[in-house]
């Protein structure tokens, strides 16, 4: 789809055929909502526009193609996927209209960029094929509740941010942590043991 896309509006993917954005001066303002078994593909960096939300039903597919987008927040149902293939999707900014909260539930998988800018993600199950960077910045705080969530990326906490661990059982971050700032946090709350399997040697937070 080459025409551009303005308005307030809501853009849903829909059908069994592959829906690919083109146009990188798409402007709309509203969310972009894939369909349950559709799919999406972005085939230029800002194909997205000002979506104020990128809303996954299940079992849908989106790829964002090696592409930079940003969104104000993410909900992703079970069993939907989201590949960054190599590209970057912030989510959080000024988009982020009603301060909403994000969600995955569904794979996040692919090498790239997540960036995560003054909002709450929370982040459920495994995500093993996750290999992109993770950059958690501003007053952003990621919410994990595996340690194979952000899969096995560097993570970078920021500013202010924090990454809190609810660990119910025990289990491990294989993620490396970047050189942060000391005024991030990392909270690791319940009742198992959060174990670090790679070299920490860059880690500034608090703990």
């Amino acid at each position: 789809m080459t025409a551009k896309l303005t308005g307030d509006g809501d853009v849903v993917a829909t059908g069994d055929q592959e829906i690919i954005l083109k146009n990188g001066n798409n402007s709309h303002t509203g969310k972009t909502i894939v369909d349950a078994n559709a799919a999406l593909k972005t085939g230029s960096s800002g194909s997205l526009g000002a979506t104020s939300e990128l809303v996954l039903q299940a079992n849908s597919n989106t790829d964002l193609n090696g592409q930079q987008e940003t969104v104000g927040a993410l909900t992703a149902a079970a069993g939907s996927v989201l590949d960054l293939n190599g590209g970057a999707l912030t989510i959080g900014t000024v988009q982020n209209t009603g301060n909403k909260d994000s969600y995955s539930n569904g794979s996040l998988k692919g090498s790239g960029t997540l960036n995560v800018e003054d909002t709450n993600l929370y982040v459920y199950g495994a995500n093993n094929d996750l290999s992109a960077a993770v950059n958690n910045n501003g007053t952003s705080q990621i919410f994990v509740e595996q340690g194979d969530s952000l899969g096995t990326g560097v993570i970078s906490l920021s500013d202010t941010s924090k990454l809190i661990a609810n660990i119910a059982g025990d289990t491990s971050f294989t993620n490396t942590f970047a050189t942060g700032d000391a005024t991030a946090t990392l909270v690791k709350n319940g009742s198992g043991t959060l174990t670090f399997d790679a070299d920490q040697a860059a880690y500034e937070a608090k703990t």
